[in-house]
């Protein structure tokens, strides 16, 4: 069923608290919600195959691009601060 509404994904302020979530929609009143980018744009994919809507261009641009960021940060290592590496040095032993 092919319809000419586009698929449209939207950050808004969530009703229980004070977290954003992702609205996907193709229609007003057939609502989906995500937590993150990465989920808002897993839902955009099956609405698109279950309807046959396109997504929108610019929804699409800021899912990707979110959906990135969001994971190169959880991609890399923590890393240690700088004043807890370990040194060269060696710990003392129980003869000295």
């Amino acid at each position: 069923m092919k319809t000419k509404n586009f698929i449209i994904a939207e950050l808004v302020k969530s009703n229980k608290s004070k977290n954003y979530v992702w609205v996907i929609y193709a229609s007003k009143k057939d609502k989906h919600y995500a937590k993150n980018a990465q989920t808002a744009l897993k839902v955009a994919f099956i609405l698109k195959k279950e309807t046959g809507c396109p997504i929108d261009d610019t929804s699409f641009r800021l899912l990707k691009y979110m959906s990135q960021s969001l994971r190169s940060d959880s991609t890399e290592s923590p890393s240690a601060p700088a004043d807890s590496q370990p040194t060269n040095e060696t710990a003392p032993t129980a003869n000295a």
